[in-house]
């Protein structure tokens, strides 16, 4: 992610830091790998210019994006989306809000995305190039006691295996 030339120098570098902050409903998004917004039921997405270290703390010198996810909503409501493709590439998705119970209410999302290797890899036990395998789920609850407070908790867990895709150097001109 970069905004206003604030560019990560190298985003697969992990130990680096980025500098602009994503934040997902206001928690801070140390690395952008983690960043499979497929995953939430995105509501908005908000993007602000400019340092926001006033608002949102370090990491934030060109600027921030905050994700706000859907809460539930005490309304069955869902939707369910597949594909295919090709290299064996499937992907689902699942956002499911639950009827609510008294003043509690629930919402579930899950993910799977997967694709085979683009090119083989002839080292025994490894996956190809251009490989990846995505599993993830979030649970949110909200409790609405009164109109005037309500507590959210969410829990999301995820699992990301990939590979780069295959380069290979094919001609070198050095003048």
């Amino acid at each position: 992610v970069g905004i206003r030339g604030i560019v990560p120098f190298d985003a697969n570098q992990t130990a680096r830091d980025q500098g602009v902050g994503v934040y997902i409903d206001g928690v801070y998004l140390g690395r952008q790998q983690g960043l499979n917004a497929a995953l939430f039921d995105v509501e908005r997405i908000e993007v602000l210019r400019g340092p926001q270290g006033t608002l949102f703390g370090r990491n934030t010198e060109g600027g921030a994006v905050s994700i706000v996810t859907k809460q539930p909503t005490g309304q069955f409501d869902g939707r369910v989306s597949a594909s295919y493709g090709n290299y064996g590439a499937y992907d689902s998705q699942l956002h499911l809000d639950l009827p609510a119970f008294g003043s509690f209410a629930v919402k579930l999302d899950g993910v799977i995305q997967h694709q085979k290797a683009t090119v083989y890899n002839p080292l025994p036990g490894q996956f190809g190039w251009g490989y990846y395998h995505r599993v993830g789920g979030r649970i949110s609850g909200k409790w609405d006691p009164t109109d005037n407070f309500s507590v959210l908790l969410a829990y999301d867990q995820a699992k990301d295996e990939n590979t780069p895709f295959f380069s290979q150097l094919i001609d070198y001109n050095p003048l």
